[in-house]
């Protein structure tokens, strides 16, 4: 539906081929352990449910009640959405090889195992506490100091909604999780808690962008 419809046309019809000569039955091998791969099903799930969640949601408590879906700017945000998310692969593989070095020296084992041994509610608790607590402080550092200029990308939305949140610079992506994802490492997390806590962060960071009028109180 846009100006280059001959390449959406080539690219629907290379997909139509493929699926006519039976690439639909192709098995897929497993990896073998620690091969690292990046996968579209992560960022395909990720579009799909959230997009399902928040716009329910902001259609039954919009903020803005005229807002359509399709906005303004959308196709901007959208973009931002899927580069951070298809390169979310390479992003965790960078920032985890950086992490490993740069934060190794920090680690105490005892301390790892005092954590891993709290009950599972007490350990999601803190580690909510610990990564917000590092983001608070570099989140500062955005808009106080030079990283401004990297962080104004993100302030730069006219219009809010769910894929607002989405509108990030590249390396302020790759400075963030390597500053949550280092104290986590350094504390040792266990990995049912990181889980969870991907949920939660997850849920939250959109919503905190979302087009809805919901009070919260304290």
């Amino acid at each position: 539906f846009n100006r280059t419809r001959w390449l959406s046309f080539i690219a629907f019809s290379l997909v139509l081929i493929s699926a006519l000569m039976g690439g639909h039955k192709v098995p897929v091998r497993d990896f073998a352990d620690h091969t690292p791969y990046i996968g579209l099903d992560f960022f395909i799930l990720d579009l799909l449910g959230s997009a399902l969640i928040f716009i329910f949601i902001e259609k039954f408590f919009a903020h803005r009640k005229d807002q359509p879906i399709f906005r303004a700017e959308w196709q901007t945000d959208f973009q931002h959405f899927v580069v951070n998310h298809m390169v979310v692969g390479f992003m965790l593989l960078a920032t985890n090889l950086l992490v490993h070095k740069a934060f190794s020296w920090a680690v105490m084992p005892a301390l790892q195992n005092g954590i891993q041994s709290l009950p599972f509610v007490a350990e999601l608790l803190l580690i909510i506490l610990v990564a917000d607590f590092a983001q608070y402080w570099l989140h500062r550092a955005y808009h106080e100091t030079w990283l401004w200029r990297v962080h104004a990308v993100h302030h730069s939305i006219k219009s809010m909604d769910w894929l607002a949140g989405s509108r990030l610079h590249i390396l302020e992506v790759l400075m963030t999780r390597t500053m949550v994802l280092g104290s986590i490492y350094v504390l040792g997390f266990s990995k049912e808690v990181i889980d969870a806590y991907i949920i939660v962060v997850g849920f939250q960071a959109v919503f905190n962008h979302c087009n809805v009028d919901v009070r919260l109180g304290f």
